[in-house]
């Protein structure tokens, strides 16, 4: 009886222990969810602004279709970090099952320690980690930057990624990234005479550019909403259910400790002869 006591009470501290960490997790979670829907929005409206100038000098790129096998670049948004359940193993799922719309890849660049440890593990080739930073300094010029040192500009690139579908839901897919290179732009016709301060080949190859890169940072703040929304659910489950288990432990305490002052009223009853063995 005095060892289950001490057991059962052991295990509620160490319960109540863990639950500050589950909530700070949480808190952390919301915090960077919330950052990424935020900025979800905002890229939004970039793009609609963005996407009206294009038109109106007529730099929408227009991917055109090629027939042949050309070598690709191919980027895996796996999770900034663990605690997310099968979140890393659904996109080697998707990487495993879908070899036809990978055809072409040369290089593949994995975001996340977990990520290339998954890969590692499977036995899967890749030529490049990249860690995240701290999710206040993952912003379009990050993304600018990175593929500028990537040297992925020079061919298609797929982004695999978990597209966010709402509170811990998400589903794995892949987008494709043509960079197009447009020598001159073709203004719409607005029944304006527009006026270029600088070379209409060089607004255009701008103009195109942000666009494609505006595409790449929008799969990586859906996957980061995605990530950051699915922990926040399973630190939501875990708090609930370490609160039962320590309700439910919290009773079993007591009543070990009713059980243990009981045994110990008889023994001195018996002690003092009250009563007979």
């Amino acid at each position: 009886m005095e060892k289950n006591y001490h057991f059962i009470k052991q295990r509620l501290e160490n319960l109540k222990t863990i639950k500050p960490m589950l909530m700070s997790l949480r808190t952390i979670s919301l915090s960077s969810w919330r950052l990424s829907l935020k900025r979800l929005e905002n890229l939004e409206s970039y793009r609609r602004d963005l996407t009206s100038v294009a038109a109106q000098v007529g730099a929408l790129p227009t991917a055109q279709p090629n027939e042949e096998k050309v070598d690709s670049c191919l980027i895996i948004l796996g999770s900034t970090r663990g605690l997310c359940g099968g979140f890393n193993r659904d996109l080697l799922a998707y990487f495993e099952e879908h070899p036809a719309e990978l055809e072409g890849t040369t290089e593949i660049i994995l975001f996340g320690e977990k990520m290339a440890k998954l890969f590692s593990r499977n036995h899967i080739a890749y030529q490049r980690t990249i860690e995240y930073p701290k999710i206040n300094r993952i912003d379009f010029q990050f993304i600018a930057q990175l593929i500028a040192n990537l040297s992925c500009d020079n061919k298609p690139l797929r982004i695999l990624y978990n597209t966010y579908h709402g509170s811990g839901q998400y589903q794995p897919s892949l987008r494709l990234v043509n960079w197009i290179h447009n020598s001159a732009p073709k203004p719409a016709a607005t029944g304006q005479n527009l006026i270029f301060d600088t070379e209409p080949s060089t607004i255009s190859e701008y103009l195109s550019r942000q666009i494609n890169l505006m595409e790449i940072y929008e799969s990586l703040l859906s996957s980061l909403a995605a990530e950051h929304s699915f922990r926040f659910q399973l630190m939501e489950n875990a708090i609930s259910n370490t609160d039962k288990l320590i309700q439910e432990l919290g009773l079993m305490v007591q009543v070990e400790r009713q059980k243990k002052i009981t045994s110990e009223m008889r023994e001195l009853s018996i002690s003092a002869g009250l009563l007979d063995r």
